[in-house]
């Protein structure tokens, strides 16, 4: 714990009121909010590229964050860092009390799942929370997640408890359903109804992860990559060719985008990125 310790007191003198950095002994709980949204996605990044040096490095700008709060909290005396880590620890011991308790072990991932659940109501009810008087299902929900991770898990909640389609085909016809309506209000130029078709449309799509036991944030950050890939390789070879990237060159553009997925096909990712 030596190396913890020394970050806890490097922090405590960054925030020193006399002596600390004028920025960081200046912040509050919402000034860090940015950068906590940050380094967690340059973590997601590293994990995807998988770049374990830069893991390392991005977990710790995260603990950063998990203790430049617990600073602020202990400089106006409402916990500090010790309290947090105490505090995890014994909500793990709470909630898995199979394995670290004297509960049984559960025979199905469904009993363990149960056992964290009754753990978790019992926490409320110590907190003073009525559990007569339950949230609704979806409140529990952060407002503040990306909206794709947040409609996978709006729609993982409702689909636990039977609002959901009786097969893929039955969503896959809905797939289709919203589509045309996006055609529709686009042909109508109604642009207020065509906002919210496509959010329905993408609402619907997003759907696919529940019944695919995919999280659709992972296949559209593959997309994204595959297509910055490729549209990289038209980029190289237009300009190699002495073409611009403008309006009117989509055949030109077209033809190199054919030749990224075959050379991607036949020669894999990692060599189209070396050659575009």
């Amino acid at each position: 714990m030596k190396n913890f310790t020394e970050l806890k007191e490097i922090i405590a003198k960054l925030r020193h009121p006399e002596h600390g950095c004028g920025w960081y002994k200046s912040i509050d709980f919402k000034d860090v909010i940015p950068f906590t949204q940050s380094e967690a996605h340059e973590v997601f990044e590293a994990i995807h590229q998988q770049n374990h040096a830069e893991l390392k490095d991005e977990l710790g700008d995260l603990l950063l964050q998990v203790l430049t709060y617990a600073a602020i909290a202990e400089d106006k005396n409402l916990f500090n860092i010790d309290d947090v880590v105490d505090s995890c620890a014994q909500k793990l011991i709470r909630r898995k009390p199979h394995v670290l308790g004297d509960t049984p072990q559960p025979t199905t991932r469904e009993e363990a799942i149960a056992i964290t659940k009754e753990a978790k109501r019992q926490e409320k009810q110590a907190k003073g929370i009525s559990t007569e008087k339950q949230k609704r299902l979806l409140d529990d929900i952060p407002t503040y997640l990306p909206a794709l991770e947040r409609a996978h898990q709006i729609i993982t909640k409702a689909c636990a408890v039977g609002f959901e389609w009786d097969d893929l085909d039955g969503l896959l016809n809905k797939i289709n359903e919203e589509v045309e309506e996006v055609r529709v209000e686009h042909q109508q130029n109604n642009t207020q109804a065509l906002h919210s078709e496509i959010g329905d449309l993408l609402f619907t799509v997003a759907i696919l992860g529940y019944y695919t036991n995919i999280n659709p944030e992972q296949p559209l950050r593959q997309a994204n990559e595959k297509f910055m890939r490729r549209f990289n390789y038209v980029e190289s070879q237009m300009l190699k060719q002495g073409f611009e990237l403008k309006k009117g060159m989509l055949e030109k553009m077209d033809a190199f985008w054919d030749e990224a997925k075959k050379i991607e096909k036949e020669k894999g990712e990692d060599y189209l990125k070396s050659i575009s």
